[in-house]
């Protein structure tokens, strides 16, 4: 039996429409496959990564009740569609060697890039040394598992032992960023997760749609506009 944490996050309030779609599939999901079980957990009302913080503190709450733990931690905006199709996929991704595994997402102002970075060596006169600044993945092959260093948290499957690598909070907004990534709550996850040795995947075949906006941003609008992804 495999147990997978379902948590949506949010931004300020969970609109009600994305609350109930997410439910459904998490129920959904729980039905088409009887050796996992699936337990949605949702908090709305508040800034995001204290949305995000909270809901992991419920996650492990539940777990000392239970007296047992989540094997995975299912992670998915409350501005995303995703498919009970598109599941079996990250959860057939995610093992030792690939413990954090995001969707495809496409930012939803323009030019709508993938919302994928890796970090750029830095030019030296002695030539390209380190890491030092996130650089958007333009280029990436399709359905395929790709190594990132920072994506958008829209959905993302991660095993439940990362968080035991990283200290509390898991999530912040923070002007200037942290360690170089976005000060977004994502980069401020995907920055510890790198710090702590984690390695961060994309699966190019799990692709979302992002909703909220007078159309749908997913791979073949943004792709639209990839001119301005230069």
């Amino acid at each position: 039996m495999t147990r997978i944490a379902f948590c949506l996050t949010c931004y300020e309030q969970v609109d009600p429409w994305s609350e109930r779609g997410f439910l459904d599939l998490a129920i959904a999901f729980g039905r088409m496959h009887k050796d996992i079980e699936v337990v949605p957990f949702v908090r709305d009302g508040l800034p995001c990564a204290d949305a995000c913080n909270l809901l992991m503190d419920d996650v492990a709450e539940y777990e000392r009740a239970q007296d047992w733990r989540f094997d995975r931690v299912f992670w998915m905006d409350d501005d995303v569609v995703l498919t009970t199709e598109d599941l079996p996929k990250l959860l057939a991704a995610v093992d030792t060697e690939h413990p954090a595994v995001f969707a495809l997402a496409f930012l939803r102002t323009a030019p709508h890039r993938a919302a994928i970075w890796r970090y750029a060596p830095t030019p030296t006169a002695e030539g390209m040394v380190g890491r030092a600044v996130l650089e958007y993945v333009s280029e990436y092959p399709a359905d395929s598992l790709i190594p990132i260093h920072c994506a958008g948290l829209c959905a993302a499957l991660l095993d439940r032992a990362v968080f035991d690598k990283l200290e509390q909070p898991y999530f912040a907004w923070l002007e200037g960023g942290y360690q170089r990534s976005p000060c977004t709550p994502d980069g401020y996850l995907c920055a510890k997760l790198v710090g702590a040795s984690v390695p961060l995947f994309c699966h190019t075949g799990v692709r979302t749609k992002h909703i909220g906006l007078p159309q749908i941003v997913d791979e073949a609008f943004a792709m639209r506009h990839r001119e301005g992804w230069v």
